[in-house]
């Protein structure tokens, strides 16, 4: 197959594990060839693990000497060892609590496009610049605190990698350590500490490895925007209310386009069986799936 895609998401073995049936069932729904590669800090329950039984790439009890931070497994699904993807071309490292869904352009040959376009081995856009609240007197995400969009980057095997092995290499060490990260001695704040850090941190790999990054906010490094469609539907937004109750922000980042999609994900009897099982076994991610459905419910109305 032509541009092999391998979506890769880590997780941990809390409550979180619960968006892994919806994560994988709507993966493989979008693109039936593509591979999901599933990295638990710990181990699954009895019911997540059983619903993963056909499929093989699921992987338990990943770095247990590091310490479980706001940031930690965010951060380390840009750290996975690329041993894991060797017979892929492309990997999506993104979060576990996102709804893939399927695009005419599919994902790996949008943003495959992109890299030809930028001649780079990564895609990925420039994230948030106001808003930083981390420290007194750092008043946006800029300088060495800029953010690369994490959750909505694509890599290509084995280019991305070679590239930024000794950057890889000195972010995993500092989490094994549970140490200040060089660029933030001067804040004393320690590698995963804060929620935004997994973005930082790959701008910060990136840079580190010589290669161009995007300057302008959701842009990519040639400059032009990225499609909001391909950041599918984060279920993560639903979180926040100040995010999920303004709609001009929804529709936004969540394109009407992918409205319609999810309505078509809901009649899929797989997709069905997935929501019963977090109905059954978890309120808070349920939680976010009946957020979704009611925001919906207002777009079509």
């Amino acid at each position: 197959m032509k541009n092999k895609l391998c979506v890769s998401t880590v997780v941990s073995a809390d409550d979180f594990q619960w968006f892994i049936p919806l994560f994988v069932t709507s993966a493989r729904l979008a693109y039936s060839q593509l591979r999901v590669c599933i990295f638990v800090k710990g181990c699954l329950s009895d019911k997540v693990s059983t619903f993963l039984q056909f499929n093989p790439f699921v992987y338990c009890n990943q770095w247990p000497n590091i310490p479980n931070k706001k940031s930690t497994h965010n951060s380390l699904r840009h750290l996975v060892d690329p041993k894991y993807y060797h017979d892929c071309d492309y990997i999506y490292p993104t979060d576990v609590d996102f709804i893939i869904l399927p695009h005419k352009i599919s994902h790996v040959d949008y943003y495959a496009g992109v890299m030809k376009d930028t001649g780079l081995p990564y895609a990925a856009a420039r994230g948030p610049i106001r808003g930083f609240a981390r420290q007194k007197g750092i008043l946006k995400w800029d300088g060495p605190h800029t953010r690369v969009a994490a959750g909505c980057s694509m890599y290509k095997y084995p280019d991305f990698y070679n590239k930024t092995k000794r950057a890889r290499e000195y972010y995993l060490k500092c989490f094994e350590k549970d140490c200040v990260d060089k660029f933030d001695k001067h804040l004393g704040l320690k590698v995963g500490s804060y929620r935004e850090f997994d973005e930082v941190m790959l701008y910060r790999m990136m840079r580190m490895s010589g290669l161009k990054t995007p300057s302008w906010k959701n842009c990519f490094p040639n400059q032009k925007k990225m499609n909001p469609r391909y950041r599918d539907i984060h279920l993560g937004d639903f979180k926040f209310p100040k995010r999920y109750g303004n709609m001009g922000k929804m529709k936004r980042i969540l394109t009407d386009e992918n409205v319609k999609r999810f309505i078509e994900l809901e009649k899929n009897e797989q997709w069905m069986a997935a929501v019963e099982l977090v109905r059954e076994n978890c309120d808070s991610v349920y939680g976010l799936i009946k957020k979704l459905r009611s925001h919906i419910e207002k777009r079509v109305a």
